[in-house]
């Protein structure tokens, strides 16, 4: 999940027992207060990157990874922090960019 211009604040995290829908293009995935959902899966073998598009210029994002156990519906979330989480991401100025993070 990702939030622009500021840290997730306790509201924000994800809660348990709760499915978020997940989209790449910045605000189409579900809300959680001003933090939206970008994606849910693995970033292991293969897929070891996300690409997120529709960012504004000019914008610090802080990006969250959280791991969870169970199956749709049933989900328990991990929200202490770990290394690298948040990652904060800046875009350009006058610039729309589209970001990937991970990769090798």
């Amino acid at each position: 999940m990702a939030k622009a211009g500021g840290l997730l604040t306790p509201s924000e995290y994800p809660q348990n027992g709760t499915t978020y829908v997940p989209n790449m293009v910045y605000g189409a995935g579900t809300n959680i207060g001003d933090a939206v959902v970008l994606y849910n899966g693995d970033v292991t073998g293969a897929k070891q990157s996300i690409e997120i598009a529709g960012l504004l210029p000019n914008t610090d994002y802080y990006i969250y990874a959280f791991a969870y156990n169970g199956t749709y519906g049933s989900e328990s979330y991990k929200i202490t922090a770990a290394q690298r989480n948040p990652n904060l991401l800046s875009t350009l100025p006058g610039k729309d960019d589209d970001i990937a993070l991970g990769g090798r």
